[in-house]
């Protein structure tokens, strides 16, 4: 039997990574559903990001959470870690080899999903970073042990089993294996079905079983004035998007990024308009307390960028800096884009705020809640959508549905 003073190093660091698992997962589904409006405390500017890494496309991996995965993964070693150390049958050389194995396994999708994250969300999550050095660590305990065993041996055991040469030892790994896979999909599906309550309205939660475009057909459509809004894409398009958001919302910045890769995909089909609707007690009376403090005047900055021809390119500024914005960093902001400082001051005294006073008119009288507030062809589709796959699912159903009529 193998030495139990590794039992607590391993178990304990498996632990800690099961853990560390189900809260990305349970976070995975709470960006992707209940869409909170301040960030994780996770996110700490724009580089150290887990929500952007949790709502990026890397974030699922065959149709599930990354991070359910993992779930999966450290149950099924904690079983194999509990079996290895605490069964008197067991055999050692052949479990090891099959943990170190797993482990190589994690390692190289960890550092697929690192990469992945580096390289095209520009973002990393510290608590992804956790998962690693977790798995590293099991990585070394186990290559220590299998250093003090005969591994060559437990590798050819290992294959045995995996051919069923031996049924009973071969079905006890097909059960872990089982037991590990239900309790992984009963997590994630927990976790789903408690942020869509919180967040689905009644009648839509009792129409699950509807299919998307049905859902989108009885949605009310509502009057909007699009009048002085700044848009981007053609002019004739037949999807119109309206996006209400706030320049210091989170989730806004994830939000609009996909509007705006939805353009690159449907090209000459979608166009975006831009409402400001500021989370800011200092411009809109319908909040209360102190919230994103500097959102009144980030929207009457893009307002007066929006004057100067420029406000798409300030727009994806505002989001890409969203950490750093306050007075200070707004005012030099001016420099940055070169924009005429009287005159982007006069601009910020007088029109920008009877501007912003207009646009969040239009929001009250659409009675916006939250950012971000996403309309397609005037209707509201934030509630029913969220991913951007499902939008575009969406989008290619409307599209379907013309060509048949």
């Amino acid at each position: 039997m193998i030495n139990r003073k590794w039992a607590i190093p391993l178990i304990g660091v498996n632990v800690l990574a099961l853990l560390d698992s189900l809260y990305l997962t349970w976070h995975h589904y709470q960006m992707e559903i209940a869409r909170p409006i301040t960030s994780s405390f996770c996110t700490i500017n724009s580089f150290i990001d887990c929500d952007s890494v949790a709502l990026s496309s890397y974030a699922r991996f065959l149709g599930m959470p990354a991070a359910g995965l993992g779930v999966f993964a450290y149950l099924f070693l904690l079983g194999l870690f509990i079996h290895l150390f605490y069964f008197k049958k067991t055999d050692v050389s052949r479990d090891l080899n099959l943990s170190f194995i797993v482990l190589l396994v994690m390692l190289l999708f960890s550092l697929r999903q690192f990469l992945a994250s580096l390289i095209f969300v520009k973002a990393v999550c510290i608590m992804c970073i956790g998962l690693y050095v977790c798995i590293i660590l099991m990585a070394i305990f186990n290559y220590q042990l299998l250093l003090k065993i005969d591994y060559k041996e437990g590798l050819k055991k290992l294959v045995e089993i995996l051919k069923f040469a031996h049924i009973r030892e071969s079905l006890v790994y097909l059960l872990m294996v089982f037991f590990c896979i239900i309790i992984s999909t009963a997590v994630c599906l927990l976790f789903k079905t408690h942020f869509e309550s919180e967040v689905l309205p009644p009648e839509q939660s009792a129409n699950q079983e509807k299919g998307i475009l049905e859902i989108y057909n009885e949605l009310p459509s509502q009057a909007i004035d699009f009048k002085n809004l700044p848009f981007k894409g053609a002019e004739d398009a037949p999807f119109v998007f309206l996006e209400v958001s706030d320049f210091e919302c989170p989730f806004c910045s994830l939000r609009g990024a996909i509007l705006l890769r939805l353009m690159r995909h449907f090209e000459g089909l979608v166009k975006i308009y831009f409402l400001n609707f500021p989370l800011d007690d200092k411009c809109n009376r319908t909040i209360k307390d102190k919230f994103h403090n500097n959102a009144c005047l980030s929207a009457k900055y893009a307002i007066c960028a929006d004057q100067e021809g420029k406000f798409w390119p300030y727009h994806d500024y505002l989001f890409k800096h969203q950490k750093q914005i306050s007075k200070e960093w707004l005012h030099s902001s001016i420099k940055h884009f070169n924009f005429n400082q009287e005159k982007f001051a006069a601009c910020l005294k007088d029109y920008a705020s009877d501007k912003l006073n207009q646009e969040l008119e239009r929001g009250y009288q659409l009675n916006i809640t939250y950012t971000p507030t996403i309309f397609l062809n005037n209707k509201k589709i934030s509630d029913l959508v969220q991913r951007e796959e499902d939008i575009i699912a969406l989008l290619e159903s409307i599209m379907k549905a013309s060509l048949e009529k």
